[in-house]
């Protein structure tokens, strides 16, 4: 059985999870009345965990993993920065 790595919420630090399941249902506790999260640096509604990650991880003044080299944008997951490689070719 592959041991899955620990996971960590961005919104509560403190909490991690060795299991996919429940950190998808912590995560559902963050939700708020729009089916969104609250970025809790400036309040916005961001749609999506997904979207919620690298949304604070600016705000943090985090470096993000992936980086366009021509024009500086950032992005967390490999997949975003594939797609968003496109609009230079």
């Amino acid at each position: 059985m592959k041991k899955e790595k620990l996971k960590q919420c961005i919104l509560c630090l403190q909490t991690k999870f060795d299991n996919s399941k429940d950190f998808v249902e912590h995560r559902k506790s963050h939700r708020n009345e729009k089916n969104g999260y609250t970025c809790p640096y400036c309040e916005k509604n961001i749609i999506g965990y997904h979207n919620l990650v690298p949304h604070i991880k600016k705000h943090r003044g985090e470096k993000l993993q992936f980086s366009c080299q021509f024009c500086d944008k950032g992005f967390t997951y490999k997949s975003h920065f594939e797609t968003h490689l496109r609009i230079h070719t």
